[in-house]
C-alpha cells in the first residue's frame, strides 16, 4: 500500500469513527425556574434520546424536588423521585424522559444519561444527616457517677456523641434503661444488666439512666468520646 492509499484509508477510518460511533453518555441540565408537568411536551427540559441508565451528578442544592418519568411517549407509568448522587441502570434501553417539578428559582439538576452500558460509579461522595456515621472521637471525658435504687442519669442526650463506655467497677450489678421503665414494678425485665467488673459500649445519642438493685449506692465510671 503506497502513501496515497494509506492516507485515504486513514481518512475514511477517522470519518467512520467520528460519524457512526454513539456517545456513551450525554450530560443534560434540567432548569427548575419554571414549573413543569409531565404533559409539557415542547420544552427544553425533556430528554428525547433513548438511554439505559442515569446518574444525578450535580445540582444547585441538595434540596431540589424533581420527578422523572421514562418512556413518556409510550406509557405514563410511575414517576421516579430524583435525589442527589442518585444512579440507576434500567438493564434495557428506555425511550426518553420527562420531568415534573414546582418552580424553584435559580435551581437546576445535572444528569448523565448513559446510552450504551453504564459507568461504574465506584467511590463517590455521599452526604448524610444522621449521627450513625460518627464512630470515633477526637478526645474523651471520664466521669464518676454515683447511683442508687432510683433511676439516675448517666448520659444526657447528645447528637454529637461518638460512643461511650459504661464501666461498672463496683461489686454490685447495675441496670440501665429509660427513666420511666426503671421505675416500673417489673423494671428488671425492662433494663440491661451490667455485672460487677463489666463494661458496655453505648452509641445511642439519646439519654440513658441507671439504678442498682437495692437502696445501696455504687460509683460508676463513664468514658465518653466526643468531637
Amino acid at each position: 500500500m503506497n502513501l496515497n492509499e494509506l492516507k485515504k484509508f486513514q481518512d475514511e477510518t477517522l470519518k467512520e469513527n467520528s460519524f457512526n460511533t454513539k456517545k456513551p453518555f450525554i450530560r443534560k441540565r434540567i432548569r427548575l425556574d419554571e414549573k413543569r408537568t409531565f404533559s409539557d411536551t415542547l420544552t427544553s427540559n425533556n430528554f428525547t434520546a433513548s438511554f439505559r441508565a442515569f446518574w444525578v451528578v450535580g445540582a444547585s442544592n441538595d434540596n431540589f424536588k424533581v420527578n422523572m418519568i421514562i418512556n413518556p411517549e409510550n406509557t405514563l407509568g410511575d414517576s421516579i423521585p430524583l435525589r442527589p448522587n442518585m444512579n440507576f441502570d434500567f438493564g434495557q434501553t428506555v425511550d426518553g424522559a420527562r420531568f415534573e417539578f414546582e418552580a424553584q428559582a435559580g435551581g437546576y439538576v445535572d444528569i448523565l444519561f448513559f446510552s450504551i452500558g453504564f459507568g461504574q460509579i465506584g467511590n463517590v461522595e455521599l452526604k448524610g444527616s444522621s449521627t450513625v456515621g460518627i464512630s470515633t472521637g477526637a478526645h474523651y471525658t471520664c466521669d464518676k457517677v454515683t447511683i442508687g435504687g432510683a433511676a439516675t442519669l448517666l448520659l444526657g442526650a447528645d447528637s454529637a456523641r461518638g460512643q461511650a463506655y459504661i464501666v461498672n467497677g463496683s461489686s454490685e450489678s447495675i441496670f440501665i434503661g429509660e427513666q420511666s421503665k426503671l421505675s416500673d414494678y417489673d423494671w428488671g425485665l425492662k433494663s440491661i444488666e451490667i455485672g460487677p467488673g463489666e463494661r458496655m459500649k453505648w452509641t445511642n445519642a439519646s439519654g440513658v439512666y441507671a439504678r442498682t438493685g437495692g437502696a445501696f449506692e455504687v460509683d460508676i465510671t463513664v468514658l465518653e468520646e466526643t468531637f
